[in-house]
């Protein structure tokens, strides 16, 4: 459908009528895909200190739905586009390669969650709503999205986040997560690991999110050796010696 045809404003007219209905998500996203083709959808809420809140996803198989699971259980905290939701950027359409980290696409998270999650290719809407939350529509494609198609989606950033903040308002709302979301911490304790300092523990969720050295020590305002030491410190506490042993050890796959 083009902008200019009768039936584009018919369908966009269906789509506001249903806006606070509970299939809200599902109707935004089929109208989306007349326009643009993509593979997965997610719809969700980032809250500070807290795990993401699941709005809706598309239909997949169980795999995916235990991928999901795990997600929302601890690994969103190596999810980008979380981190850069939650850094308060405004209301609009972001794609993966312009918020991940330098080495994002050779991390452990995105070998064994992010590909068979997402694929290749990711944009997302975001749509602040107050108090540190954000609304994400995330559209995944197994290919890459051509610059007709970002064109495209550009242009409904003018009104698709907009639309998506007045169906959150207007449904009765997801509670909010009653505790902190996923404790990376807890989970190194219940392996029987010594407790890592904060600064530490903010080393290690950077780079098993794909930051580098030199990005970490800009990011936290220390010099590239005192990255390498608490890397060090936080690979002798773990008794690990690579990131891909750290991710192994949090995910469940490694005793220690």
């Amino acid at each position: 459908m083009e902008v200019s045809d009768l039936a584009f404003h018919a369908a966009l007219g269906k789509l506001v009528g249903d806006v606070g209905n509970a299939d809200f998500w599902r109707r935004l996203t089929t109208f989306l895909r007349r326009q643009v083709a993509f593979d997965t959808w997610v719809a969700m809420i980032f809250q500070p200190g807290h795990a993401p809140v699941l709005l809706a996803d598309c239909p997949d198989d169980a795999v995916a739905d235990v991928l999901l699971r795990d997600y929302l259980a601890r690994f969103y905290l190596l999810d980008p586009f979380c981190r850069f939701a939650l850094s308060g950027p405004a209301a609009g359409l972001y794609r993966i390669d312009d918020v991940a980290p330098e080495l994002f696409r050779q991390t452990e998270y995105y070998e064994t969650y992010y590909r068979h999650m997402v694929d290749h290719d990711e944009v997302q809407f975001l749509a602040p709503i107050g108090g540190g939350r954000v609304i994400s529509l995330s559209l995944g494609s197994h290919g890459v999205f051509s610059a007709a198609d970002m064109g495209v989606l550009q242009l409904y950033a003018a009104w698709v986040p907009p639309l998506m903040a007045l169906a959150v308002r207007l449904e009765a709302g997801p509670a909010q997560a009653a505790h902190g979301g996923a404790d990376l911490q807890a989970v190194l304790e219940r392996l029987g690991c010594p407790r890592l300092t904060a600064r530490e523990m903010d080393v290690m969720v950077l780079m098993q999110a794909g930051h580098s050295t030199r990005s970490i020590a800009q990011s936290m305002r220390i010099s590239p050796h005192t990255i390498k030491v608490h890397r060090r410190n936080i690979y002798e506490k773990l008794g690990v010696s690579t990131q891909a042993e750290v991710f192994a050890l949090l995910s469940g796959r490694m005793a220690r």
